[in-house]
Order: structure tokens, then C-alpha cells, then sequence
């Protein structure tokens, strides 16, 4: 969980949203400092359909997800850092920033 503005905002719930699109394979949501709202979202995204952009993405969240929930960058990546469970390793997106 991150704080947006006083809101409380759960990455899994926004990931959950993106990944409903056709052309996304995975996605994965951080929070990153902002200098007004506390901290925002930064999606990053594995695409199925190479036509995917970041700007139709974009659009779409906004049509599913309240406007404080959108996260304000998205990124289309090749691929996201895995830990040996399976799951994302949000440590090492964290880590590039």
C-alpha cells in the first residue's frame, strides 16, 4: 500500500485493473516520492500485443479506475524482475529508480 494525496491506494487492486486489458500480459504498480501528492503510481507493463502504448493504457485505466488510483507514469518493459517464488520483485523496481 502507498499514500497518494491521503489516499490510501493498494497496488494488487490496480494491477488487477490493467491486467483486465487484452493486451496486457502483467503488470506490476509501485509507489514513488512526489513532492505533492506524498507519493504516486508507476505501472510497469508486459504487453501481449506489440501495439500496445503507454498513452492507450493510460486511457483505459482512466475508464476502470477512480482518477487518484490511475498511476501517473506507465512504462511498456520487456520483461519485470522476478523473485524465485514467482512473483514480482517490486524491491528491484524500486531499485531503478
Amino acid at each position: 500500500m502507498f499514500k497518494s494525496g491521503g489516499y490510501n491506494i493498494y497496488p494488487a487492486e490496480i494491477e488487477k485493473a490493467i491486467e483486465s486489458h487484452s493486451a496486457v500480459a502483467m503488470a506490476a504498480v509501485i509507489g514513488v516520492p512526489d513532492p505533492l501528492y506524498t507519493e504516486v503510481g508507476k505501472a510497469y507493463i508486459i504487453a501481449s500485443d506489440p501495439a500496445l502504448d503507454e498513452s492507450s493504457i493510460r486511457a483505459y485505466a482512466k475508464t476502470i479506475l477512480a482518477n487518484y488510483k490511475v498511476p501517473k507514469a506507465f512504462h511498456i518493459v520487456k520483461h519485470l524482475p522476478m523473485l524465485a517464488n514467482g512473483k514480482i520483485d517490486k524491491r528491484a523496481l524500486r531499485a531503478k529508480l
